[in-house]
Formats: structure tokens, sequence, C-alpha cells
């Protein structure tokens, strides 16, 4: 927020102060007449709350603005939701203007979470994982790659490449056993953009939105249904789409194969005292991605310098580099942005012949469209 509308406020601080998230709730209180408050504890009742957000830098912010801050809500229907949203867009315009509404690599850290009260219905992590599009619903709200939005195959997607391997056909990850494996590697945890942890508190935790898409036009419906429906399929659907994931990684990982005897991990020298072995992934002796070892691997995509962020892909195990490079490519295959500029960026030519073969590999697969779930919504939120 700007300093000038609060003036007691001085400078740039590395987390919102306790004034300044009153400041803040006083001047939400203002433009949309609820009662915004400023709460100490993080313990709380359900309201409107103000609270410091931990996960932003404002010290990397234009000249001017002093915080970032957490808005909570308490739980409410679609409509109050859709009404609220609208209130709280003209209050931020009101209160820090341009700022929040233009895209770029400052704000592509600010998200939007929105938890889904499951009610009276069943949340089955393997009928979301099989039905909707996460790839499509992240690049419309650019936020993919975000190490805070990761898809849900990147939980699920390294132990069924494994057992691939071991079983090409699939065969013992058919019918009831497919939806039990994926059940078993549902990604939970705040790195993952849909966080079935939350399930346990009776709702899920759905984070595939940036703030371009809060402040904008796009409906609440409009965002969630693609994302909510697949929890209702048949078993005739489910079936079909289980035949289609399954498809999917078999040819991903005949493409892998190839480019396995190809690959090579290489660590760095370790020196001095160290918190986590570092190093690179080869292609025909190019580099392609950096790793990190501190209990589990992270994998990260070395990128055109020219723009984009790197695909990140933590919590690999070590023995699953190759896997989770294989991934990674899957991720940049399918990546699309509904600004036009292509894919993501890819550093290694090498890299990037590959993937184009394994583009054209995945044209043997029909499209997930949302057409395919065939149902209407359920939901009432």
């Amino acid at each position: 927020m700007r300093p000038s509308l609060f003036p007691d406020i001085d400078g740039p601080m590395d987390l919102a102060s306790h004034r300044y998230c009153q400041e803040v709730a006083s001047g939400l209180r203002l433009h949309t007449g609820l009662h915004w408050t400023a709460p100490r504890t993080t313990k709380l009742k359900p309201g409107f709350y103000v609270l410091p957000e931990y996960g932003l830098d404002p010290l990397d912010w234009p000249e001017g603005l002093v915080g970032g801050v957490e808005l909570l809500t308490p739980p409410v229907s679609i409509d109050e939701a859709e009404k609220i949203r609208g209130s709280i867009a003209s209050a931020i315009d009101a209160l820090d203007g341009w700022f929040n509404f233009e895209t770029d690599s400052r704000t592509a850290e600010f998200g939007w979470h929105i938890n889904v009260d499951a009610g009276e219905h069943r949340l089955d992590p393997a009928k979301f994982m099989m039905g909707a599009n996460e790839m499509e619903a992240l690049f419309l709200g650019c936020r993919f790659p975000s190490p805070y939005a990761a898809p849900q195959r990147h939980a699920f997607g390294v132990p069924l490449l494994k057992h691939l391997g071991k079983d090409p056909e699939g065969r013992l990850v058919q019918g009831v056993y497919w939806e039990n494996f994926l059940s078993a590697h549902r990604g939970e945890g705040k790195r993952y953009a849909a966080n079935f942890a939350k399930l346990a508190s009776g709702y899920l935790e759905l984070r595939h939105y940036s703030t371009p898409l809060f402040l904008g036009e796009v409906s609440l419906r409009a965002l969630l249904n693609p994302l909510l429906l697949p929890f209702q399929m048949d078993h005739a659907t489910a079936d079909r789409l289980a035949e289609r994931h399954l498809h999917v990684f078999q040819l991903l990982d005949a493409w892998l194969q190839t480019l396995v005897p190809r690959l090579s991990l290489r660590w760095g020298a370790k020196t001095g005292m160290v918190c986590a072995e570092t190093g690179h992934i080869f292609l025909d002796d190019e580099p392609v991605a950096r790793t990190m070892w501190n209990g589990d691997l992270t994998i990260t995509l070395l990128g055109n310098r020219q723009w984009g962020e790197p695909v990140v892909l933590p919590c690999v195990p070590l023995d699953g580099v190759f896997e989770g490079l294989g991934l990674i490519a899957l991720d940049v295959a399918e990546s699309r942005y509904p600004s036009g500029r292509g894919g993501l960026p890819v550093g290694s030519p090498a890299f990037r012949r590959e993937i184009a073969r394994l583009r054209k590999q995945l044209t043997k697969v029909e499209p997930l469209r949302p057409s395919d779930m065939g149902l209407a919504s359920w939901w009432s939120i």
C-alpha cells in the first residue's frame, strides 16, 4: 500500500507490522462496508481479517510501497463471495491502484486461494487427479510455473513412471488399483495447487488463481466448475479418463527411455560447510537442469535467459531424477499461455528438440475438455 495513504508508516518493511495491518483494515472498512480487523493471532474465528503475508518480499517492490498483507474472509456462499470479491477489488484499486493490477515478476508472487467446503459430498482425490485440467487452469491464471501451485501429477508422476518401468502395460494400475494408486500419491501441502491436506478439516484448498483473475471479470462459477465437476463423474467417465492418463504416461515413459542412455547426473565439488549437495543433469554433455539434494531432490530446468521462470520439481526421490526430468518435459510440452507467447523457456537446444518430439507424440492423445465431465455442478459454495 502507498505510504501516503498511511502517513504514520515510513518506508518499506520486511514484514507488514501490526500497525500497518490495522491501517489497511481501516481502509478496507471504509471502502467495502465490511468489518475488517487486524488481530495479532492467527488462531481465528471466522471473520474478515488483515494479516502479514510471510511469502512476499516488499523490499524488492517499487519505491513507495511498504508491505504485503493477506486478506481472509469467513465462509460464504458463492453469490456472496462474488459480491465481496468485487468490493475488495474496488478497495484495492482505491487504496493501492496500479501496482496490484500489473502482471510482472513481483505480482507473479501474489496468489488467491479458494477453500471449498465439501459439505455432504465426498471429495475423491483420484477423480480430481483424473478429470481436472489443472495445467489449463494454471496457464489461464499465469500461475505456472510457481513453487506454490504445482499440479497433482507432480506428486504421482515419478512413482507412476517408475512403476511403468517394471509394468509397461500398466496392468497393475488399472481399474480400482488406479484410483488407489492416485489416492496414495496425492499432493498435500502448500506447494500443490490443489492442497488435499485440508481434506482432514473438511475442505479443499485450490491455489490455481493469480491476482489478475481476482481483479478481473471471470466469474467464480466459471473458474471453479472445471476443477469441481470431476468430483461427481460416473464410473464410465472415470474409466475412460484413467485410460487417457495411462496413455499419456506410457508415451512419456517410452520417450524417456530413449533419452536415459544420453542422460547423466553429476554432482558438484563440495566446499566448506554446506546444507545441500548441488549438481546438474546433462543430455549429451549439455546441461539441461540444476539439482539440489538435501534429503529430497529438487530439479530446476535451465531456462532461456530472456524471459520466463524455470520449472522446479521439488521432493523427488534420489533414484527418480530422470523421471523427475521427464515430468518437467511433459509440463513444457503442454505449456501454452493465453497471451500467445509460446511455451516455457528451455535453455538447452538438444532438450528443446527432444521436447518437440515428445509434443508430437502427445498429439496421439485426445485433449482433456470440460465437456468430458458431461455433468452439471451440484456445488453450493
